[in-house]
């Protein structure tokens, strides 16, 4: 049963009986894109640790977690491509995807992808580190909250 999202961009792939599309068979959504760059940037912010935290503070693990619904929930803001830090997004994600064919789990270098997708995403949704801190331990990272902090409502500039 799921507890975490996690987006990936896929395509036709080419094989030994000719270009195919690829068909997931497990419980997925699927988002349609015309343009890589904007789906890679989709990815990278779904991926972020800011929107696995937030999805996680209002979807139960199971079957229903991650629903097309939720996506719902996530103000995504519409891609720029005249935008760096979309464009940025976008290049980590890439990065990363690449990284996972070519070396499968180098998980050093995924969280260092990841840190990097979520210095990003804080920036996009105006997160202060008190709130990006909260959303992370949500999400599982194993960051703690710094106890000095002020309580914050990490999620006021998600939906």
């Amino acid at each position: 049963m799921a507890s975490d999202l996690i987006a990936a961009v896929i395509s036709d792939c080419e094989c030994a009986a000719g270009e195919r599309t690829i068909v997931a068979t497990d419980t997925t959504s699927l988002i349609s894109f015309d343009n890589p760059e904007e789906a890679h940037y989709v990815c990278a912010l779904l991926n972020s640790r800011a929107v696995r935290g937030y999805i996680r503070s209002f979807s139960s693990a199971g079957r229903g977690f991650g629903s097309p619904s939720v996506i719902e929930h996530v103000a995504i803001p519409k891609f720029e491509s005249a935008d760096s830090n979309h464009v940025e997004l976008g290049k980590w994600s890439i990065k990363a995807h690449r990284l996972v064919a070519e070396d499968g789990a180098n998980e050093k270098a995924l969280a260092e992808i990841l840190a990097s997708i979520d210095n990003i995403a804080k920036e996009i949704w105006n997160l202060r580190d008190e709130e990006l801190s909260q959303l992370q331990l949500l999400a599982g990272s194993g960051e703690k909250i710094n106890e000095t902090s002020p309580k914050t409502d990490a999620t006021r500039t998600l939906w």
